[in-house]
């Protein structure tokens, strides 16, 4: 397995694994507390190390996803299963 990683902005976009057509962000910034919304997603980005989420049975989740051949590959597509790409072969 190959890993790319290309920086913007300071982030960190790394192709992920068994699925080359899509990255994930192992660098996702703090959402803040302002606004209720930004509280919510808070309590989910404390849950992350790098870009992914462990949830309390154990199952992975890339936090922050965009797919590489859109333009510019700027699209968040917000979250994919890690636990389930990392079982594809």
């Amino acid at each position: 397995m190959v890993t790319t990683l290309l920086k913007e902005d300071n982030v960190a976009w790394v192709t992920m694994t068994n699925n080359t057509g899509y990255q994930y962000n192992n660098a996702p910034a703090d959402p803040g507390v302002a606004t209720f919304n930004t509280r919510s997603r808070r309590l989910l980005w404390l849950k992350q190390t790098s870009g992914v989420r462990t949830e309390e049975n154990g199952h992975k989740v890339y936090t922050n996803v965009r797919k590489v051949t859109t333009p510019v590959n700027t699209i968040d597509i917000g979250e994919m299963s890690k636990t389930w790409w990392d079982g594809r072969t």
